[in-house]
């Protein structure tokens, strides 16, 4: 049986395509600004895709490695509607908006997986599709794969079982793939759904969880657990640890987070989260 939305995929392959054909230079130019966005991204590549999911009301995350440089990350969140595919390949566009009940809305997010990424294998309801530049250039009649960006042209559009959420397999253009894993604990505080996050490789299988309530979050790792009281003022919210594990996390200088955590520094030993303007791609 043929889903519902596999030919809306098709049919918007077939218009970004055609857009293609009627300005040949756009997708150079687009190439060029996603491997800089790429770059201002790159270190953020777990954080932004934990941001879509928080924002997609997934409540649980699986990071797997499957393979020497594939990972496979899946959400149990909203599953990714017509409008959210043409999101995705567009830039910096999103269909979700500030201020409401999403962390993110310049919909750039997703496109940091340029930075790490080859190939790009989404599954999402009873859909799939894939981001690839080889399959895009030949599609669009280009000679080289660096001409084209790898996150426009969804390619390989088939039906597939149903389920819920979204699954992305990110096959790494080298051993970068190792940032999906690096999940800093800090990153639960401040969402609003994900509870729960599970990392499986060879090497290690580590379960990080989060029990949220008005006025205290707790977290457990492989390490222990850590407590923090939660102070509310206007749009943003203040983290104070209320044990030694947490503090230790958090540092002697504090945390700043727009709803995922920062580099910034506060010079305080609490985290702060808000609608905070401390860099524009923020």
């Amino acid at each position: 049986m043929v889903s519902a939305l596999t030919p809306r995929r098709a049919a918007l392959q077939a218009r970004l395509v055609d857009e293609h054909k009627q300005a040949p230079g756009l997708l150079g130019e687009i190439a060029r600004r996603e491997d800089l966005l790429a770059d201002t991204y790159r270190n953020r590549v777990a954080y932004e895709l934990l941001q879509n999911s928080d924002d997609a009301e997934s409540t649980t995350v699986t990071i797997t490695k499957l393979g020497d440089r594939t990972w496979a990350w899946t959400n149990n969140g909203r599953p990714l509607s017509s409008a959210d595919a043409e999101a995705l390949c567009r830039s910096a566009s999103s269909t979700k908006r500030r201020g409401g009940d999403s962390i993110g809305y310049r919909g750039i997010g997703f496109k940091s997986l340029a930075a790490i990424a080859s190939r790009i294998d989404i599954q999402s309801s009873d859909v799939a599709f894939a981001f690839d530049r080889c399959t895009s250039a030949r599609l669009l009649g280009e000679q080289s794969p660096s001409a084209v960006p790898l996150i426009r042209i969804p390619c390989e559009i088939r039906s597939t079982e149903a389920n819920n959420g979204a699954t992305f397999v990110i096959t790494g253009r080298d051993d970068s793939g190792a940032l999906l894993d690096g999940i800093d604990p800090i990153s639960l505080l401040f969402l609003r759904h994900v509870d729960r996050i599970d990392i499986r490789t060879p090497e290690k299988a580590v379960t990080i969880s989060v029990e949220r309530g008005n006025s205290k979050v707790m977290f457990h790792d492989q390490a222990g657990a850590a407590s923090f009281g939660l102070l509310r003022h206007g749009t943003a919210t203040i983290a104070v640890p209320l044990d030694a594990r947490a503090q230790s996390l958090i540092g002697l200088r504090g945390r700043l987070a727009c709803g995922l955590p920062l580099d910034d520094e506060l010079g305080l030993p609490v985290a702060i989260s808000g609608d905070l303007l401390t860099d524009p791609s923020r």
